[in-house]
Parts: C-alpha cells; sequence; structure tokens
C-alpha cells in the first residue's frame, strides 16, 4: 500500500521536488535514488549518467510503444545516483530533453534493489498494451521495498508540472522525514514556483473477498478492534442498510453501540412488503469489543450492502448518509466507500449474502498495512 501526493508545479522550478529528494537520499546510507528511463538508442543511457553523474545499472532490450509519442523505444534502463556527490544532478537527468515524460524516479533501501525490481520494471515495460492502470506498478515496485516513485502527469500546459509523488505506506512511519523532504508545507510559498497542492489520496488494497466460520470472523474482528480501541484516532462503524425496523431496535438496545443517526422507509416508499432502515452504529470504545460485535450481530440476518469500517475519519457516520439512504434498495458498493474514505486510514467490511448461517461472506478493502495485518494474523 501507498500514498499519492499530487500537486502543480511552475516550470521554472521543475526540478525542486527531485532536489529535496536527492538531499534525503545523501542522509541516509541505506538509500538509494535512481531513474528508470526508455530510449530508442542504448547509448543514450551511457550519455545521461555522463551528463549527470550517474551510473548505469542496467538496460534491457524491448519493444515499447510510449503512450505519450508515435515512436517505439527498444531499451529500457536503470541509472541510479551517488547523492553525496556534490556533482550528481538526478533532476537535471529526469528534465533532460523529452525524458522525463517516459521516466520514473525511485527511492529504494540499497544499490541491490535495482537488480530486485529490474523483472517488475521490465515486464511492466515489455507490456504489448499500456491499458493497465499505472497504480498497479507502482504497487508492485512498493510491494518490492521501493520506499518512493516519482513521476510527471502530462501537463496542462507548458508552463505547469503536474507532479505524483508515492510512498510506500511503510515509510509512512520508519521515514516521517521522508514525508518531511517533500516540503509540504511550503508548497504554498509565496515564490510563486509552487502553485498548490492537492488533497492527499490514500490508495486502497484491492477487494479481497471470502467466507468463512461465524467465529473465526469475530475473532479477527476482535484482534483489529483490540487494535482500534488502543488508538485514540480510530473509530469502528456498523452500517445497515434495508434493515427491518425490529432489528434495529435491537441494535439501539445494545450495550456498548451508539446510535449516530437512523431513517426508516414505509413499504410503499420501497415498494416492497417490508418497511426498512438505514443507520450507522458507533461502537463504544470503552466497551468489550468482541463481545459487543457478537452482540450486535446475533439474530440479524446480515445483507449485502451492511459494512464494519474501522476508520480514523471522524466524521465517517455523517459522509455516508446520503449515500446508504440512496442506495437503501441496491448494495453500497466498495469503491463508494473507499472513496468517502480515502483520506483516511480505514479498514472496510462489507457483508455479502451467503446460502449457510454459519458462515460469513464478505470482502475487505483497507489503505493501513497495519490493520490489514492484524485482520490476517501477520503480526
Amino acid at each position: 500500500m501507498y500514498f499519492s501526493y499530487g500537486f502543480e508545479r511552475r516550470r521554472e522550478a521543475e526540478g525542486q521536488t527531485l532536489n529535496r529528494l536527492a538531499s534525503w537520499v545523501a542522509r541516509h546510507d541505506d538509500a538509494t535514488l535512481s531513474l528508470i528511463f526508455t530510449f530508442g538508442d542504448r547509448t543514450e543511457f551511457e550519455r545521461i549518467a555522463q551528463t549527470y553523474g550517474g551510473q548505469v545499472a542496467w538496460v534491457q532490450d524491448i519493444t515499447w510503444r510510449s503512450p505519450w509519442t508515435t515512436s517505439w523505444d527498444k531499451y529500457v534502463g536503470f541509472i541510479t545516483f551517488n547523492c553525496l556527490n556534490p556533482a550528481t544532478d538526478p533532476a537535471g537527468a529526469f528534465f533532460s530533453s523529452e525524458a522525463a515524460l517516459q521516466g520514473l524516479a525511485v527511492i529504494a533501501h540499497g544499490s541491490g534493489r535495482a537488480e530486485e525490481i529490474r523483472p517488475i520494471i521490465v515486464a511492466e515495460y515489455t507490456k504489448s498494451a499500456k491499458g493497465d492502470d499505472p497504480r498497479d506498478f507502482v504497487e508492485k515496485l512498493m510491494d518490492a521495498g521501493t520506499l518512493l516513485v516519482y513521476a510527471l502527469d502530462l501537463p496542462d500546459t507548458e508552463a505547469i508540472l503536474d507532479e505524483v509523488v508515492y510512498v510506500n505506506d511503510a515509510a509512512q512511519s520508519d521515514h516521517t522525514d521522508l514525508i518531511q523532504s517533500l516540503g509540504e508545507s511550503s508548497w504554498t510559498s509565496t515564490t510563486g514556483y509552487e502553485r498548490h497542492i492537492s488533497s492527499r489520496d490514500v490508495v486502497f488494497s484491492p477487494e479481497e473477498k471470502f467466507e468463512e466460520p461465524v467465529e473465526v470472523f469475530y475473532r479477527r474482528w476482535s484482534l483489529l478492534a483490540e487494535h482500534v480501541r488502543a488508538s485514540p484516532s480510530l473509530n469502528m462503524y456498523l452500517g445497515v442498510i434495508n434493515h427491518p425496523p425490529a432489528a434495529t431496535t435491537m441494535l439501539r438496545e445494545t450495550p456498548g453501540l451508539t446510535l449516530r443517526w437512523c431513517r426508516q422507509f414505509p413499504a410503499e416508499e420501497q415498494e416492497t412488503s417490508m418497511p426498512g432502515t438505514a443507520g450507522v452504529f458507533l461502537f463504544d470504545k470503552t466497551a468489550c469489543y468482541p463481545n459487543v460485535l457478537h452482540q450486535a450481530m446475533a439474530g440479524v440476518t446480515t445483507q449485502e450492502g451492511e459494512v464494519i469500517v474501522a476508520t480514523s475519519d471522524s466524521d465517517f457516520s455523517t459522509k455516508v448518509m446520503d449515500e446508504m439512504i440512496g442506495m437503501l434498495r441496491n448494495p453500497m458498493e466498495m469503491d463508494v466507500l473507499r472513496r468517502l474514505t480515502s483520506r483516511s486510514k480505514s479498514f472496510i467490511f462489507q457483508f455479502a449474502p451467503g446460502d449457510s448461517p454459519e458462515m460469513v461472506h464478505g470482502s475487505v478493502s483497507t489503505n493501513n498495512e497495519a490493520m490489514r495485518k492484524i485482520f490476517h494474523g501477520l503480526d
């Protein structure tokens, strides 16, 4: 998992982000800064390295059509930079000629990463079609130990650069100074070079579907719930859709659950034979989470669209109100929940219909590695 920071910078300050990152690498012996390039001429890699103080780690033959030009590039290569050397200039190398439109900058642990991530890079750049989400490629690099990936989107104007920096979720805690080196506080400086930064976009893990015995599910959530209870910033919510009023009344009376909002709909408004309810309940952090969860779900037929969400978003229950009311007769889609919690650390479990009452059917997705590991028993 990783975080992405998107922002615009004026062309006059095009090298500022990479210069900051090079300065950070120079202060950390275990980090290396490298550039990925594609060229039609193999000698271009050596020229770039010699001109800007880098070293060619490897070059491999490919046949790849750039999505930005009509030309075919024949080689992909990896150039590393010794950021302790004042003569090295990775920013100059990145923005040389048209290279920036086809390149990526990466920061990783140790020089050995050049060979470790080589198969991932070669596989990406030898694809016959570039229709995949580029974030899939970034995620593979992150899984292989990359700390940061820097790239450019095509600018709307020649005067403005659209930049994006992807930061490994592990680096958020292990290297807080890496985040600070991006200069978030100065991205709104008065120099006029840095126009603005957009909201941080947290990327969620792929949706993972599974089924398991009810008691196994409760054990999973008891571990995650203890983590939530110990964290001042996290809370856990239960969202219900198309619930029978009697079942919702039971939830209202369950100790350890606090109703945040609830709306009932008569049968005629739903065009069904039964009235329904949509609402969100907050789990009390002073209660015994596993017991409360078990009591809340006991005797309640879970339906598609019902969710349990652990999140640092203090306004979660309000944000989902309109969506849940609007989807009273339909399942709530996972991507809606991910969008609504995109700026917060969150773990989402969504129920799915099943044939057996002894089994829990559902799917999970998260943008926080710690919660993912706890839920899957990896720690």
